[in-house]
């Protein structure tokens, strides 16, 4: 188990998707639009109201989506922990994040430092200069933590590490 101030780490070591064969990210070339971006928010009370519209999460509740690596739980309680970082305004990419867990691109299982595994949803997205990448951690609970990163595909290769447990390339 992880202290409050340790910043989990993905292992080193672990498969990547040029050891398993595949594709580089940048030769894709049919993948589907961009929804659109939201307005960033003044604060993370704003944030997360956002979120819980685009995401479809009640106010204390939380919003079950069905995956092609098993069932994902968005706790209304971990939003705020999502958008913390103003400056990053994540809450933006909100219409990103159910149609990447629902139809992910590729779905990878990461080891963790301190015995843990998370799974990344990579779902590549067009028109727009950056893909996203949406990494989910399932807690023992079936309540998640999860992270969005904007990486043009180079960049979004290097995320390609682990177990792949599913792939739709």
């Amino acid at each position: 188990m992880t202290d409050s101030k340790h910043i989990a780490r993905a292992l080193e070591d672990q498969p990547t998707w040029k050891n398993k064969g595949l594709p580089d990210l940048r030769a894709l070339t049919s993948v589907e639009p961009s929804p659109p971006l939201l307005p960033g928010a003044d604060s993370v009370q704003q944030a997360v109201r956002l979120l819980r519209q685009a995401l479809g999460v009640a106010e204390g509740g939380w919003a079950d989506v069905e995956t092609p690596a098993g069932p994902v739980r968005i706790n209304d309680a971990s939003l705020p922990h999502v958008v913390e970082k103003r400056q990053d305004q994540r809450e933006r990419f909100a219409h990103f994040v159910l149609p990447t867990l629902r139809s992910p691109n590729e779905v990878w299982s990461v080891k963790y430092d301190y015995g843990s595994r998370r799974n990344r949803y990579i779902r590549l997205f067009g028109g727009s200069k950056y893909d996203l990448l949406v990494m989910v951690k399932v807690e023992p609970d079936g309540s998640v933590f999860w992270n969005m990163m904007q990486r043009d595909r180079k960049g979004m290769n290097a995320f390609r590490t682990g177990e792949l447990i599913f792939k739709a390339l």
